[in-house]
């Protein structure tokens, strides 16, 4: 019998909701999959369960999803060089979300040395994931993989924060971003080594704020976002190919797509 982990007016959900839940956006075994998620809006959780058990039923889930030749790839962005912190790939943990947290200390993951982006993957190509460069948002970085192996990007939840637009206005050339370098030391076992990472960030003098729902409304209007209800909430999904070339073909339209509005200078910049 599946194990009920939430439930919402008046219907109950397990692991196997969520699983056709990821069919209805076209997870498929053997995929490779980036996710992203918020898992507070599905509906209330089951007091019988655990907060791990809750988090490890969409896990579950999820490798059931890809199955055993799939990949699974979860942000562990901790920002380390960011906040002029020293980055332990075995022990910092991920500042976005608890899922991710909880995905990163499973037993088999393997974690990327970006002290900015890291990332956490499971499955046969982990290895190729998470071996990335200094360049977070270029060259060999986690995102140009996503790209060049067609990763589906999922949405679990109400917030659509598709990082892997960075890479894609890096690739363009954005005039509202720049590369700025970030100094620090990385642990590899008991010494600390010195690195330089190379984030395309936004300016502080001007007021960029991103349209997350608006993107997302975007590529749904091309046709290639997939969505799908899962109690109180939403799963949606994009290949990082069509995502690229739908957003790379707005820019020749409109270079600020992205944004809510057109940046504009401020005095005091934030």
């Amino acid at each position: 019998m599946d194990k009920i982990i939430f439930e919402y007016d008046g219907k109950e959900y397990g692991v196997k909701d969520i699983v056709n839940a990821l069919k209805d956006v076209g997870v498929e075994k053997g995929d490779s999959i980036f996710l992203h998620a918020d898992l507070k809006s599905f509906g209330k959780i089951k007091n019988t369960i655990t907060r791990d058990e809750f988090l490890g039923s969409f896990i579950e889930a999820l490798r059931e999803g890809v199955g055993k030749e799939g990949n699974i790839i979860m942000p562990t962005f901790s920002y380390s060089f960011c906040k002029k912190e020293v980055f332990d790939p075995k022990t910092t943990p991920s500042k976005v979300g608890v899922l991710t947290e909880y995905f990163r200390k499973l037993k088999d993951i393997k974690r990327s040395a970006d002290a900015i982006f890291s990332v956490a993957a499971l499955g046969p190509d982990k290895g190729y994931f998470t071996d990335v460069g200094t360049n977070c948002f270029g060259k060999q970085s986690i995102f140009e993989k996503l790209y060049s192996k067609n990763v589906k990007i999922l949405f679990l939840g109400e917030t659509f924060d598709i990082t892997y637009m960075h890479y894609i206005e890096q690739k363009f050339g954005s005039p509202y971003r720049f590369i700025k370098e970030f100094r620090g030391q990385i642990r590899s076992g008991d010494e600390l080594k010195g690195a330089v990472f190379y984030y395309n960030v936004r300016p502080l003098d001007k007021n960029i704020e991103y349209d997350l729902e608006g993107i997302a409304n975007f590529l749904d209007s091309k046709g290639v976002l997939k969505k799908g209800k899962l109690g109180n909430s939403k799963i949606r999904a994009v290949n990082a190919v069509e995502a690229f070339n739908e957003i790379m073909k707005g820019f020749e339209e409109n270079k600020y797509l992205l944004l809510k509005s057109e940046p504009i200078e401020s005095a005091k910049g934030r």
